[in-house]
C-alpha cells in the first residue's frame, strides 16, 4: 500500500495494492500502447480515502497514445453499480507516456470540470496520472478542491 498525505490536514489517500497493480498493467511502456484511464472508488475512512477499486479502461472508451476518453454511459453505470456496494467515486485516473507523469492544459480543465459537475460532499476530487517510472514516482496524485489544483507528494517510506 502506497500513501499520500494530503498537506497538513492530517488525511492520507491511500491505495490499496490491488489498485497499484491495475495502475502498473496500465502502463504505456511501448510506443503502440495507448493511454488507459478510469475511475477511483474509495472506503471513506477517519483519516482519509482508501482507494480499493480502479475500473477502465473499458471497450467503449477511445483512446490513442496521447489521450483517453472515457464513454461517460458506462462510466456512470460504473458509479451506481459501485456505490450500491458502499463504495464511493472520488476521481479519476489516465495514464501518460512520460517516466514522471504531469498534468497537461486539458487535463487541468477536466479535473475542475470533474470537481465542479459531480454530486458529492468531497472537499476535493482525486486524479491520478500513471506514468512508466517505477512507483511511487510514476505516480502524479492530484487532489482538485474546486478553486486549484495540487500535487501531493507521497510518504517517506
Amino acid at each position: 500500500m502506497l500513501v499520500w498525505p494530503v498537506g497538513d490536514s492530517g488525511e492520507v489517500v491511500r491505495f490499496a495494492d490491488t489498485v497499484l497493480a491495475h495502475f502498473e498493467d496500465n502502463r504505456q511502456r511501448r510506443l503502440w500502447h495507448r493511454e488507459a484511464g478510469g475511475q477511483l472508488f474509495a472506503e471513506v475512512t477517519s483519516v482519509g480515502p482508501l482507494i480499493v477499486r480502479a475500473t477502465g479502461p473499458r471497450t467503449s472508451d477511445r483512446r490513442t497514445r496521447y489521450s483517453h476518453a472515457a464513454c461517460r454511459t458506462a462510466a456512470q453505470a460504473e458509479v451506481d453499480a459501485l456505490h450500491l456496494e458502499g463504495l464511493h467515486y472520488v476521481g479519476d485516473w489516465h495514464t501518460h507516456p512520460q517516466r514522471i507523469p504531469a498534468p497537461s492544459w486539458r487535463d487541468r480543465l477536466t479535473m475542475a470540470s470533474r470537481m465542479r459537475l459531480s454530486q458529492h460532499q468531497l472537499g476535493g476530487m482525486i486524479f491520478v496520472i500513471v506514468g512508466t517510472a517505477d512507483f511511487p514516482a510514476g505516480l502524479a496524485v492530484l487532489v482538485h478542491d474546486g478553486a486549484a489544483l495540487h500535487r501531493l507528494a507521497p510518504a517517506k517510506a
